[in-house]
């Protein structure tokens, strides 16, 4: 898991250069050998985003931030849309929205969208009903747009005969859609979802995980027993490996694998292996919830480490080895996002930090370039496959200058290495 330090930190200004290692800062300004922060939700005419935003996720190597807009915002082309999902390119300075239709700028309920490793297609959740034809359950859907064909795809289908009381609807009933998450190529998509809805059975279960691979067509419950009993309590929120093989989800439920023994407030962490069909338990969750992190290759599962009544750091768990190793003293959190080989862990507990797991090192990245930090909240981190940006929501003002908005924005830093 240990690495070698990527960079030198010289005092390099070359933001096609920063800090002497050849990392481009797509655009940004190189300060002190690391990308200073920017403010990523401008549009090409300049003017500001007047609608919250937040859920950034960064494509492998940062270039490309997908994220959520609520409210009224800017449009791209200089009309005013609503509710969104969007991609800002940092390159080329343009933003582009990618849950649109034809004619029509709104997007109801627009959550939880993933990024393919080179930003080319994007999975996101959404209750509007009009983004593919024949979508008339009424609820909400996971979708994947793929960037060079314009096309959206609705991934939350049952495949099959379809049920009564459906009606000619190909959708599973989606209900409190948790989470969403996409492989590195983009064809395999996994979502957390309220339908249980499999075989003949029509009734809403608990919250359960399903995958969707796009090159067959096909869906498949996650959240099952080995021999393929469904999830007896809610399933939330889930990873993909990179090659879209192996699924870490957590889960209230117990009766998933043969041992008893279950955590005082009744959550785990479990690993599907897609290809065998093997459910494992890789940790136990004392409190209400968190998300796993699966390394590239899915080896090793981050984890949140929590005690009996608040979380107090992560734990990595070595599915290889058995072995787990904790950083409980480091820091608090319940969400992380990591880098494909775990060293970087970015979180948020009130502000944007990065831990470096080679030096041991705890970053405050929620500030401004002279140091100032954050006077607003921050949530919703992501951090790069590579490691070197992190990307965050915040509605602090004084972050970068021109921020009077007074909304959140979506921040995007370069880490140190």
């Amino acid at each position: 898991m240990e690495s070698e330090p990527r960079c030198d930190l010289a005092t390099e200004a070359d933001p096609e250069n920063c800090g002497g290692c050849g990392l481009s800062c797509f655009g940004g300004e190189c300060i002190a050998g690391l990308c200073a922060i920017e403010r990523i939700v401008i549009t090409t005419k300049g003017e500001q985003w007047t609608g919250g935003t937040d859920s950034p996720r960064l494509s492998a190597d940062g270039r490309f931030v997908v994220f959520v807009s609520y409210g009224v915002g800017p449009d791209p082309n200089g009309k005013h849309g609503l509710n969104g999902v969007f991609v800002h390119d940092r390159m080329t300075d343009i933003t582009e929205r990618i849950s649109v239709r034809s004619g029509v700028l709104t997007l109801e309920g627009p959550a939880h969208p993933a990024i393919s490793a080179d930003g080319t297609v994007i999975a996101f959740a959404s209750w509007d009903s009009t983004l593919v034809e024949n979508d008339t359950n009424g609820i909400g859907d996971v979708f994947v747009y793929d960037r060079n064909t314009h096309e959206t795809e609705l991934v939350s289908v049952r495949l099959g005969p379809m049920l009564p009381r459906l009606g000619s609807d190909p959708a599973i009933r989606f209900e409190d859609i948790t989470d969403v998450d996409i492989s590195a190529d983009g064809q395999v998509a996994v979502f957390a979802t309220g339908s249980s809805e499999l075989g003949d059975t029509a009734e809403l279960g608990p919250q359960s995980i399903y995958v969707y691979d796009r090159r067959s067509s096909s869906i498949e419950l996650v959240s099952s027993t080995t021999s393929g009993a469904p999830a007896n309590e809610g399933s939330h929120y889930c990873s993909i490996s990179a090659d879209g093989r192996i699924i870490a989800f957590q889960s209230f439920a117990t009766n998933l694998i043969d041992e008893v023994e279950e955590p005082l407030y009744g959550g785990s962490f479990f690993v599907r292996e897609l290809e065998t069909g093997v459910t494992s338990r890789v940790g136990v969750l004392n409190s209400d919830g968190g998300r796993p992190v699966l390394s590239s290759d899915g080896r090793f599962v981050l984890l949140p480490d929590s005690g009996l009544l608040a979380y107090s750091g992560m734990m990595i768990h070595d599915r290889v080895l058995g072995t787990t190793e904790r950083y409980s003293d480091k820091f608090d959190g319940s969400f992380f996002r990591a880098s494909d080989d775990l060293r970087f862990v970015a979180l948020d507990y009130s502000d944007a930090r990065v831990f470096d797991r080679q030096t041991q090192t705890l970053t405050q990245l929620s500030k401004s370039s002279t140091g100032q930090l954050g006077n607003g909240y921050t949530r919703e981190v992501d951090i790069s496959a590579d490691g070197r940006f992190v990307a965050f929501s915040s509605s602090a003002s004084n972050l970068v200058e021109g921020d009077t908005n007074g909304v959140s924005d979506i921040f995007v830093v370069g880490v140190p290495q």
